[in-house]
């Protein structure tokens, strides 16, 4: 959990719960000048991490420096800048953001990625500008016109999911319901945005988009679906059960399996198993975590039965995964089993997880072994996570140790990367020294830069993590996908 660190619990967009000491201060006098630095620095994929995390602190004094840096000569430092203004949740950043969004000069990820800040500051102002954005009238308002692109009218949809102002829904659900407003693919993107709203009488029209013929269509609408359906829903629960087994494109089925899992209820439930005892194989490990998501306890012992007659290394897998993720410590000996002993490099990955989850104590001293000694980086790394949910003390000085002393590039940036993730708030001195060495490798500087803002979020769930729940992954819009899995 990103700026968790170890012993947090996990929440909503709230600031870190305090510690004996304030935290806040502590990362606003110790890590911000040096994120601030860092903002300067030679190295553009440095200044490009930097800016992001200085977002992702959320100082407002940040401001000034983020609005220089939207004008880096490298576009990756520029694009960087722009999402992190909107990160600060700051009302002073619109005019930038919006000067950003209608300029036809800037690249259309940039306007992407300023739209997407516009969402993420908030509020009637944000939904206002984006809005305006959208309107066709608006280009007779500015010379030239604005020049918009599937991009950045997808961004901009997505956007006023973030802004949570109530008043745009009318208008959104009439545009998503008329058939003809915007691209089927772009207009694919309302579904989720009046989802998030929280829109239950787009309902019907939601109903008609999985019928849709073009699959983006049909794959928002399921997860919208999943989002606003409730148990006694009985339209929704059986048109999604109809897709979970019926529908040709994976994506759109395995999100209508999903979206039953969320809504639960005794129907939902029983749908998500006949598509682990019915379905494509191709869908059993997601089925599986559909189970354990949906807290369906009463199917446990069958996810566990099948686990232990699966030969597969990948549907194992999912599972160790699954099984882990509803708790079943029956299984916690099977996993160790495959975790520490050799054999398929992913599934050891999966049961490394699944035990941490399982916060199965008995793993600690089996998993440190394998930090210390397994040669394949990736099971080496997924045993450092294990010991990170375990909240193992010994996990933060020896992520730390190979942060510095790492016998490749790939376990340093690694080691960089969860300690961003579960370290204390002192691990920031040895990644700022990382960071701060203009002599070490490029990679490896770019990615302590990152955890450092990972470290000192000042959020338990990482802002950024909207883009991506609740998403729809499989439409190819290029912006969303980049800011989504910013590190």
């Amino acid at each position: 959990i990103a700026g968790g660190g170890l012993g947090a619990a996990t929440g909503g967009q709230q600031p870190a719960a305090a510690d004996p000491f304030d935290r806040r201060k502590l990362f606003e006098r110790e890590v911000l000048p040096v994120m601030t630095d860092l903002l300067r620095d030679p190295d553009s994929e440095v200044r490009s991490a930097a800016a992001v995390g200085l977002g992702k602190m959320g100082f407002p004094r940040s401001i000034l420096d983020l609005r220089k840096a939207c004008y880096d000569e490298v576009r990756d430092v520029r694009d960087g800048a722009v999402i992190a203004l909107g990160m600060l949740q700051d009302g002073f950043v619109l005019q930038d953001l919006e000067g950003i969004l209608l300029d036809p000069a800037q690249q259309e990820r940039t306007r992407s990625f300023a739209a997407v800040g516009i969402g993420l500051v908030g509020g009637k102002e944000a939904s206002a500008i984006l809005m305006d954005f959208l309107d066709p009238a608006a280009d007779a308002r500015r010379a030239g016109g604005i020049h918009r692109t599937p991009y950045t009218e997808a961004a901009a949809l997505t956007a006023l999911g973030f802004a949570r102002d109530p008043d745009v829904i009318p208008a959104l659900r009439r545009d998503y319901a008329s058939g003809t407003r915007f691209e089927p693919q772009v207009r694919s993107f309302l579904a989720v945005t009046l989802a998030r709203l929280g829109d239950r009488e787009a309902i019907p029209f939601l109903l008609q988009g999985l019928e849709h013929a073009r699959e983006p269509m049909r794959q928002s609408a399921a997860i919208a679906l999943g989002i606003l359906g409730r148990p006694g829903d009985d339209a929704v629960v059986k048109a999604l059960a109809a897709a979970s087994l019926g529908e040709k494109d994976i994506n759109a089925r395995q999100f209508a399996l999903m979206g039953l899992s969320r809504i639960g209820g005794e129907e939902a439930r029983a749908a998500v198993r006949r598509v682990l005892e019915k379905g494509p194989r191709i869908d059993l490990p997601l089925a599986a975590l559909a189970v354990a998501l949906g807290g369906d306890a009463e199917y446990v012992p069958v996810l566990r039965k099948r686990f232990r007659e699966e030969k597969q290394p990948d549907l194992l897998g999912g599972f160790a995964l699954a099984l882990g993720l509803a708790g079943d410590r029956e299984v916690a000996p099977d996993l160790r089993r495959l975790a520490f002993n050799q054999g398929d490099r992913g599934l050891r990955g999966y049961c490394l997880l699944a035990l941490g989850l399982l916060d199965d104590r008995a793993s600690v001293p089996d998993a440190r072994k394998v930090v210390e000694e397994e040669n394949d980086v990736g099971v080496k790394m997924a045993a450092a996570t294990c010991l990170g949910l375990l909240q193992d003390p010994g996990a933060v000085p020896l992520l730390e140790r190979m942060a510095k002393e790492g016998t490749s590039v790939y376990v340093r940036s690694s080691a960089c990367r969860l300690l961003g993730e579960v370290g204390n708030p002192r691990s920031f001195e040895p990644l700022a020294a990382i960071a701060k060495d203009a002599k070490d490798n490029s990679v490896v500087r770019m990615s302590a830069t990152a955890a450092l803002g990972n470290l000192a979020d000042r959020s338990l769930i990482p802002l950024l993590t909207q883009v991506g729940i609740d998403g729809n992954y499989a439409s190819i819009v290029d912006p969303l996908i980049e800011i989504a899995s910013i590190m």
